[in-house]
């Protein structure tokens, strides 16, 4: 099998079983809203099981101080799950692809939206309203639909016959327009932003959020708020991050609270320990290869938020992949020294309770010829004689 391949797949593959981390101290938690249940479904407040006269079971969700009734239904293994189910401003339910509502007539009448992750896992979105940005000296006034923002993680048992947790993922966000009357636009990215240069009275003049949820496969969640800030000509001037890890349960294990840093999650270790991050991802489409910082990926102790292992490209221009995690202890990424040259790129493999790596530089020709078996498990590849083992 080609290397390019197995690597595009790998970056899909991340293991699905999972080792509970333990909980710190309530005193450390940040992320509010955090409400235990853990008692069976009909004795819960705001969320009901219940089953019609067509012997549908449903479960009822408090939505803007009203009840909701969500279709639970079987699937072809007989397991229960919730369809992906849309409530609209005039509280008409209707059920829906996930891919929304933009190619039917319910196009922009959107309040709510609740999907399934995983078998007792529901998220639920809500649309933010229509919203204009205003103009500035050099750009003209841009108006922006309605747009589905995290709000909250309702946890349940696989059957649904449990109710566990709810984690309330609005209002844990530390930049909103209520906490933050400044911001002008809650869950929006400006995708073809330039990058400013700050200078002497180069004030920020809009402020704008973005949310985002990350389900990895090994059940746990990484949750990431930032706040955007950019200068009178839009050019972006910096972004502020915040981000929490929640186990498959939803209790929260992680907080890096308000880094000045773009920063993203991309995996967990699968027993729980590590949190493996990338860092200034944003590419300034109008000067490439201009970022915000140097590009590089750091892996991060969960428990005590140490950095135990980083990879920075001090030239700016580097490009990563991962980290990933398979089946494997080992921790796998990968580099190169320019987004658009893949004439040579370097794998690297992670022992990270032995501080030991693993790299090997690789031509495209040996790439597409396949010189590494990735056949192999990771254990035995990194053994190869392609691979240079060293401590960090």
């Amino acid at each position: 099998m080609k290397l390019m391949l197995v690597l595009h797949l790998l970056s899909l593959a991340m293991t699905a079983s999972c080792t509970e981390a333990p909980v710190p101290d309530a005193d450390a938690l940040l992320l509010t809203g955090i409400r235990d249940h853990d008692k069976e479904i009909g004795n819960t407040t705001g969320t009901v099981l219940g089953q019609d006269a067509d012997s549908v079971r449903y479960i009822t969700l408090s939505l803007d101080n009203r009840e909701v009734q969500i279709r639970i239904v079987p699937d072809e293994r007989e397991r229960w799950k919730v369809p992906c189910t849309y409530v609209l401003d005039n509280g008409e339910v209707i059920h829906h692809n996930c891919e929304g509502l933009y190619h039917t007539p319910h196009n922009g009448k959107g309040r709510w939206k609740i999907s399934e992750v995983r078998a007792g896992l529901i998220r639920i979105e809500r649309y933010r309203d229509s919203t204009s940005y205003r103009p500035g000296p050099f750009m003209p006034e841009v108006v922006l639909g309605k747009e589905p923002m995290p709000y909250r993680l309702e946890y349940f048992s696989p059957d649904y016959s449990r109710h566990l947790r709810t984690v309330e993922l609005y209002a844990s966000n530390p930049y909103t327009k209520e906490k933050m009357p400044q911001i002008e636009i809650e869950q929006f990215y400006e995708g073809e932003m330039g990058f400013g240069y700050p200078a002497p009275g180069d004030e920020t003049a809009w402020l704008w959020t973005y949310s985002g949820v990350f389900f990895f496969d090994n059940g746990y969640t990484g949750i990431t708020y930032r706040l955007f800030r950019q200068n009178a000509n839009r050019a972006l001037l910096g972004i502020t991050t915040t981000i929490f890890i929640l186990d498959s349960t939803g209790r929260q294990i992680f907080k890096m609270p308000d880094v000045d840093l773009d920063i993203v999650p991309v995996m967990v270790t699968k027993d729980g320990k590590y949190l493996g991050t990338q860092l200034n991802t944003l590419i300034d489409v109008q000067e490439y290869p201009r970022r915000l910082g140097m590009p590089g990926i750091r892996i991060h102790n969960i428990h005590s938020g140490e950095v135990v292992f980083e990879d920075i490209d001090s030239a700016g221009t580097g490009y990563f992949q991962g980290p990933f995690q398979k089946a494997s202890h080992l921790v796998f990424y990968s580099r190169r020294e320019n987004l658009y040259d893949d004439s040579r790129t370097t794998y690297i493999f992670l022992d990270i309770e032995l501080r030991k790596k693993y790299i090997g530089t690789f031509t495209k020709e040996q790439i597409n010829s396949g010189i590494v078996s990735w056949s192999s498990t990771w254990e035995k590849i990194v053994e190869s004689e392609y691979f240079t083992p060293t401590k960090f």
